[in-house]
């Protein structure tokens, strides 16, 4: 789970250096790992062992997806899917909706990231319904095409989010609990590895031999602390 492709820009925790970037790529490439979208990844699910094929994503909708990551995926022939948040579509620094155009034109898949990139826990059923059912209804209007994917905002998954995108239309949703899906896995929990300022191809290369569960401790560890943190807010508010 990508964000920006910058060294200096985006998100302070969730920066990848482009140069990085192009390395994983040829490193994909060299070691012949499929790299399908989502749609395709959900009709193969069953065929494709988890260790050949890794699916690439991208959240927020930052400016350099267009400007840095699209040309090092056209460059090496993969695809990956990105997730704009309403909000943020063409406030600085993000794209634009040309961009997201550009992206489809490009074979790109385009996702939703909600309407407001708001944390959804402790939310009513009726607002969760709403980021899922309006942001897909507003991107299916301006871009002309389905939007079959949900991608959490801060990656917290509550109880009857996955009821809910199924009503909404979404075919899967994406989260941001660290880890790899075995054949089969629910499409409605689907797990990521976040990639993280300071870390490197080496990195990602582990995680595709299957060594991603270094990160996943590592990681899991942080999360749990958040989720102490946020389960105190919820019980003051």
């Amino acid at each position: 789970m990508f964000h920006s492709i910058s060294g200096n820009a985006g998100p302070a925790g969730y920066r990848f250096p482009p140069g990085e970037f192009r390395s994983f790529l040829a490193y994909l490439r060299g070691q012949s790992i499929r790299v399908p979208t989502l749609t395709e990844h959900l009709s193969e699910r069953d065929a494709v062992s988890p260790s050949r094929s890794a699916v690439l994503t991208f959240d927020d909708g930052w400016k350099d997806n267009v400007t840095a990551a699209l040309p090092a995926l056209l460059e090496f022939g993969f695809r990956a899917v990105f997730f704009p948040s309403l909000s943020l579509i063409g406030r600085d620094g993000m794209m634009g909706w040309g961009d997201l155009q550009a992206l489809l034109a490009a074979g790109m898949e385009i996702g939703s990231h909600g309407l407001s990139h708001k944390l959804l826990a402790g939310r009513p059923e009726a607002d969760l319904l709403r980021e899922l059912a309006e942001s897909k209804r507003r991107l299916e209007e301006e871009l002309g095409t389905e939007i079959s994917f949900f991608s959490l905002p801060r990656g917290y998954l509550p109880p009857s989010l996955p009821a809910l995108a199924r009503r909404a239309g979404y075919r899967g949703l994406c989260t941001s609990r660290a880890g790899a899906n075995a054949p089969g896995a629910d499409a409605y929990r689907w797990r990521r590895y976040p990639v993280r300022t300071g870390m490197t191809a080496v990195d990602l290369q582990a995680i595709v031999q299957g060594k991603g569960w270094r990160l996943a401790r590592r990681y899991g560890g942080e999360k749990i602390r958040e989720a102490l943190r946020l389960r105190h807010r919820l019980r003051r508010s």
